[in-house]
C-alpha cells in the first residue's frame, strides 16, 4: 500500500468527523508521510496500522485529536529512524553510481554561485567608477552652465555612495544564496545515505 492509498482510505473511515478536522487530520498524515521520505513508507504504515484502525481510534478520540496526533509524531519518528542497513548500503550506492549527475549539479551551481558574486561585484564597481567619472565631468560645466554642472555632480556622487551603501549588503546576499545552497546540497546528501543532519 502506497501514502496515497492509504491516504485515501483514511479519508474514507474518517467521513463522520467535520471537513475540517477530517483535512486536518489528513494533512498531518501527509505530513509525517513526506517527512519520513518514500523509503519509509512501509515503516510509516506499520507503525500507524490500517487505516480503518488509524480512523478508528481518531473518532473515538475526536474530542482530544491534538493528543492523538502527538502520539502519532512519536511513532512516526521511530519509524523514520529504522532504516536498514540494507538500505543505507544501497542510498550509498546510489550516490556514488549518481555522482556524474549531482556532482555536475552541484558544480553548476557553485559556479552560478561564483557568477552571481563576480556581477554584483562589477556592477557596483561600475556605479561606483561612472559616478566618479561624472563627478568629474561636471567640474568644467558649472562655471559655463550651473544647473548641467550641478545635475551631474549630485548624480555622480549618488551613483557612488550608493555603490559603496549597497556594496555590503550585496555581497552578504550572495553569501547567504551561497550558503543556503551549500546546506542544501549536505541535507540532500544526508537524506540520500540516511544520515542526521549536520549544522554547517
Amino acid at each position: 500500500m502506497t501514502k496515497y492509498d492509504y491516504l485515501s482510505k483514511l479519508k474514507a473511515y474518517l467521513h463522520p468527523l467535520p471537513a475540517k478536522e477530517r483535512n486536518a487530520a489528513l494533512r498531518y498524515y501527509d505530513k509525517y508521510f513526506t517527512d519520513a521520505g518514500p523509503e519509509n513508507e512501509y515503516n510509516v504504515i506499520k507503525n500507524l496500522g490500517s487505516p480503518k484502525e488509524l480512523a478508528e481510534k481518531i473518532l473515538k478520540n475526536k474530542n482530544t485529536i491534538s493528543g492523538m496526533l502527538n502520539q502519532t509524531r512519536s511513532n512516526v519518528k521511530k519509524a523514520k529512524g529504522k532504516m536498514t542497513k540494507s538500505q543505507r548500503r544501497t542510498a550509498l550506492l546510489m550516490t556514488i553510481l549518481l555522482f556524474p549527475v549531482w556532482g555536475g549539479v552541484t558544480l553548476i551551481i557553485a559556479l552560478a554561485a561564483a557568477a552571481l558574486f563576480i556581477a554584483a561585484a562589477g556592477i557596483l564597481l561600475l556605479m561606483a567608477v561612472a559616478g566618479i567619472v561624472l563627478f568629474c565631468m561636471s567640474i568644467p560645466y558649472i562655471s559655463n552652465n550651473t544647473s548641467v554642472g550641478l545635475f551631474f555632480m549630485g548624480t555622480g556622487m549618488v551613483m557612488a555612495s550608493a555603490a559603496v551603501l549597497l556594496f555590503v549588503p550585496v555581497m552578504n546576499l550572495v553569501f547567504y544564496i551561497f550558503k543556503l545552497t551549500v546546506k542544501s546540497l549536505i541535507l540532500l546528501f544526508n537524506k540520500l545515505i540516511g544520515r542526521k543532519a549536520v549544522k554547517v
